[in-house]
Parts: C-alpha cells; structure tokens; sequence
C-alpha cells in the first residue's frame, strides 16, 4: 500500500515505515500467542543415524530463534543452518528425550 504526503503525490519513506511498525506489531503478537522471543535460545533433540544399520542416537543442539511468521519459526542452528520448524513439530522436538 502506497501512502501519499499532503500534496498528493506518493511517500515511499511513510508507507516503509508504517508496514514497519505493522511488522514489528505482528512479531510481538507472535512471540505473545507462542511464548517465544527472537534472540531466543533453544535446545532441541534430533535423531541422527551414522550408519544404515546403527541405532540412531539422540543429540541435543541448541538453536537460536530469528523470526516467527504464521505457521512456522525460523531458527538457526550452531554452525548457520536455518530450519523452520511448525509450530506443533517445534514443541515435539523441545520435549524430546
């Protein structure tokens, strides 16, 4: 949505700034309704198979939250890798032992 200034003529700097603020507005009612924050650390549980015929092993990594959207949240890991886990698979992983 394009804003226009008192003239009428369109004000790119007004439009940034208020879908900003809208940004920032839904990432706060996200961290809300979820009980995350961005900076987050979190340490999450995955499986992990050396070999095809090994038992898999757990390990514990820890996980750093960047942003939260609709249906899923954005972390990275130790080493840069990013994944997105959904909201329901995240919580599995958190309770995980």
């Amino acid at each position: 949505m394009t804003y226009k200034n008192y003239e009428g003529y369109p004000d790119p700097t007004a439009s940034k700034a208020v879908n900003g603020v809208r940004k920032e507005e839904r990432q706060q009612m996200l961290e809300k309704q979820h009980g995350l924050k961005r900076g987050q650390k979190i340490v999450i549980t995955e499986m992990s198979r050396d070999e095809m015929h090994k038992a898999a092993k757990k390990k514990k990594k820890t996980y750093t939250v960047i942003e939260l959207y609709t249906h899923c949240v954005l972390l990275k890991g130790p080493r840069g890798i990013g994944i997105c886990p959904n909201y329901a698979q995240l919580r599995e992983m958190m309770q995980a032992e």
